[in-house]
Order: structure tokens, then C-alpha cells, then sequence
């Protein structure tokens, strides 16, 4: 006479894992879609409030933010950007050389029309050349004012104009005026 084992096969074990497989890898994929959407949620959001003051400053005091020959600088606090991946503190974009960085004269021209100074970081790209890039920035001199930030691998600019000039990023720009 033989008794009736309890358990399971081999083979529906092998079953049970591929399911499990199969299902942790459709959770893993929607994840990172909601990951990647909730970073360009922020990024359109922080992108909205930056143009508006820099506009609201601009119908203020009749001129654009000045960055007073400091190039390009970083949009947000330096509590927006510590030093971490190989940048110094309050610095968005190194080519090794230079450094693009948070300007206290930006920040005070911008908090005469803004209550806080949304956080613009990004998660860091890095080009082929070793340039990195980590957040929102401002282009204050010459006759072009707008505000920039570099996206990873070939994307759509969830808000600006897109320039896929640089190999594996997505440069994406907001002219603000291009008359002082």
C-alpha cells in the first residue's frame, strides 16, 4: 500500500519561481517609470518657479537677475547642492576646469519676489568628456536670459526646448527673454 506524500514538485516549484520572477520584474519596471516620473514632475515644477520669478523680477526692478560676471550659476541654496559624486559644494555642472555655482546675489535678487527657492538638483549625468552635470541653471549675461538643466540618454524636455547636441544627454532650455 502506498501512502500520499504532501508537498510539492520540483516542477511546481520551478513554476512558483518563474511567477514570482516574472512579477517582481513588472513591479521593478513601474517603479522606475514612477521614479522617473516623479523626477520630472519636480523638475517642471522647480523649472515653472524660477521662470516666473524671474520674470515677476524682471516686471519689478525692469531687468533680469545679473550674475555681476559670474557666468552661468546654479539655481537654488548650497544646501541644494552638498559636496558629494566628485562636485564641491554648491556647484551644478564641473568640466574639471570650472564650475558653475550658486550665486548669493541670484538667490537675494530672486527671494525679493519668491517666499523659498525651490530645490532645482537633478540626479547627476555625466558626458563622454567627464563634464557632469547635477541641476537647474541660470544664464544671466549678454542679451540671453533662460534658465537649463541636462537630462541622461535621449529624452523629451518636460518643459523647454530640447538640444540633443551633447552624445547620450538631452540638453533642455528655457529662454526667458532675449532683450534685456
Amino acid at each position: 500500500m502506498q501512502t500520499a506524500r504532501a508537498g510539492f514538485t520540483i516542477v511546481e516549484l520551478l513554476i512558483v519561481v518563474v511567477v514570482i520572477g516574472i512579477l517582481a520584474a513588472i513591479t521593478l519596471v513601474t517603479f522606475n517609470g514612477i521614479q522617473d516620473s516623479a523626477r520630472a514632475a519636480k523638475v517642471s515644477a522647480a523649472v515653472d518657479v524660477y521662470v516666473k520669478g524671474i520674470e515677476i523680477y524682471r516686471i519689478k526692478t525692469g531687468g533680469y537677475p545679473d550674475t555681476f560676471g559670474e557666468g552661468d550659476v546654479c539655481l537654488g541654496t548650497l544646501e541644494h547642492y552638498p559636496a558629494q559624486g566628485g562636485l564641491n559644494e554648491g556647484v551644478c555642472f564641473s568640466d574639471g576646469s570650472r564650475e558653475t555655482k550658486v550665486s548669493t546675489s541670484v538667490n537675494n535678487a530672486l527671494k525679493t519676489v519668491l517666499s523659498t527657492l525651490p530645490d532645482g538638483t537633478m540626479p547627476k549625468v555625466t558626458d563622454s568628456y567627464g563634464q557632469v552635470w547635477r541641476g537647474l541653471w541660470y544664464s544671466g549675461e549678454s542679451t540671453q536670459f533662460g534658465v537649463s538643466y541636462m537630462l541622461k540618454g535621449d529624452q523629451s524636455c518636460p518643459r523647454g526646448i530640447k538640444d540633443t547636441s551633447q552624445t547620450g544627454l538631452t540638453l533642455c532650455e528655457i529662454l526667458v527673454s532675449n532683450n534685456p
